[in-house]
């Protein structure tokens, strides 16, 4: 007998560990805490004399256990709650197979982890024929030859040496992070500067902002806050928000673009080209 499973795979993970009466095999490369308690939990209620035998074959290499494809830990607390637990590292394993004792086994996409059993789009098939589910375990039982046995001894020491790579890692990659946002931030200034001078190249920025302004009021009247996000719109360039204008006295008037603005409607004011509106606030063209 054969059932087809897809996610989420949390139930399917829940029957397995329902139907295990003497043994099970756990076969997967990565293995996290969720599924592991909750086998655990069925376990305990199920068999309180703790006798059911376990066999956990998984991959703890290196860039697993710092990468948080398998947690250590989560195998710890199998070892903590469990008494016959076997763990059997294989680096290159990749099957992911569940027995329970000689009568079902599943074959499936799904890691015994908290993505396997509910995020991930997972599937795979639960077999119940016995001389189907002798062969899978097996040939499971081949590979697990193949891998080398690990402790809980062995594993106390790999769970606290993989925390502190990874505890190296992320202050190196901390680092990394700093230099290249460093090296970033400079080079998108001198992008900036170069954005700049191709801008300004055959006109000021004054009679840049100057025309802008006369164009937008063309369309229709318009506040200064209004023109102000207009013209950053259009000339995202030239309007950095991060550049401030301070006077020979020291005196900040905010950002330096919208001082730029600022003139250039002061300029154009004077001149004769527009004007505001006292009562709406708005400034217009004057045709």
């Amino acid at each position: 007998m054969t059932d087809l499973l897809s996610s989420p795979f949390a139930p399917a993970f829940a029957q397995f560990a329902g139907e295990i009466r003497d043994e099970c095999i756990i076969c997967s490369p990565y293995i996290t805490r969720p599924p592991i308690r909750d086998l655990v939990n069925v376990l305990d209620a199920k068999n309180p004399q703790n006798d059911i035998k376990i066999h956990v074959i998984t991959d703890l290499s290196c860039r697993t256990l710092v990468q948080g494809g398998t947690d250590a830990s989560a195998l710890l607390y199998l070892f903590a709650r469990r008494d016959n637990v076997r763990l059997t590292n294989l680096a290159g394993i990749h099957a992911k197979v569940y027995i329970a004792n000689s009568s079902s086994a599943i074959v499936t996409s799904a890691n015994f982890t908290q993505g396997g059993a509910g995020r991930n789009f997972e599937y795979g098939v639960r077999i119940k024929t016995r001389a189907a589910v002798r062969k899978i375990r097996a040939d499971i039982e081949a590979y697990r030859r193949l891998g080398v046995g690990v402790t809980h001894t062995a594993l106390r020491k790999i769970d606290v040496q993989a925390k502190k790579v990874k505890t190296l890692l992320q202050a190196e990659q901390q680092k990394i992070a700093r230099v290249v946002k460093l090296k970033s931030e400079a080079q998108q200034r001198v992008l900036q500067k170069h954005l700049i001078e191709m801008h300004v190249e055959k006109k000021s920025i004054n009679s840049i902002f100057s025309e802008t302004l006369v164009y937008l009021l063309s369309k229709q009247p318009a506040t200064t806050k209004e023109l102000n996000l207009l013209v950053s719109a259009i000339h995202p360039d030239l309007c950095d928000d991060d550049v401030v204008y301070v006077n020979d006295e020291g005196v900040s008037y905010g950002r330096k673009w919208k001082h730029r603005v600022r003139l250039a409607q002061a300029h154009l004011q004077r001149t004769g080209r527009i004007a505001r509106d006292a009562h709406t606030k708005k400034w217009r063209k004057i045709s």
